[in-house]
């Protein structure tokens, strides 16, 4: 027996009666840096993310901290790209950054079971990154092709027109 669903007919609407949000617990490392978890259950995964005041507000220059933050997985000093990919792959771990006008984010998920050995990938990727110059070449050219390519697209084009046309009109609108 197969149930169809009925996709003609909206579900009945149903009140959300409680929401129950699971506050983190808040300790202090040695040097006073704050360390917030949150144990969410019985799951063998965990989420480690580090939070730095790094982000486009800090930034010196226009792109600055998305580069500096992306470009840490591009080599350290005792592993290039490749092999960090590598090593997060082994694991079946999962490694990713993040840029907000605030903050600079590097999040590691990664089974319970492997966080030994995951973290200190991580922690190399902090600490010891080296930036490599070929590394920085490839990720400007790729950015400025993917720019010209963006350019190029209607919806950016009209986006940048449409744009234009608005400033164009409140400058009018303010001179009458």
């Amino acid at each position: 027996m197969s149930l169809a669903l009925d996709r003609k007919t909206a579900p009945a609407f149903k009140a959300v009666e409680k929401i129950e949000i699971i506050h983190a617990n808040e300790k202090r490392l040695s040097n006073n840096i704050p360390v917030y978890s949150v144990n969410a259950g019985t799951q063998e995964l965990i989420k480690i993310e580090f939070i730095f005041s790094a982000g486009m507000y800090h930034q010196q220059m226009p792109l600055q901290a998305a580069t500096t933050n992306t470009m840490l997985e591009e080599g350290t000093s005792k592993m290039n790209a490749a092999q960090i990919a590598d090593a997060i792959d082994y694991y079946g771990a999962f490694f990713e950054t993040a840029v907000t006008q605030d903050n600079a984010t590097l999040s590691l998920y990664t089974l319970n079971k492997h966080l030994k050995s995951t973290i200190h990938i991580v922690e190399e990727i902090i600490k010891e990154a080296t930036f490599p110059q070929i590394e920085l070449d490839i990720h400007l050219q790729n950015k400025k092709q993917k720019f010209h390519v963006n350019n190029q697209k209607v919806a950016n084009v009209a986006r940048k027109r449409f744009t234009e046309l608005l400033l164009v009109k409140s400058i009018l609108m303010e001179l009458m």
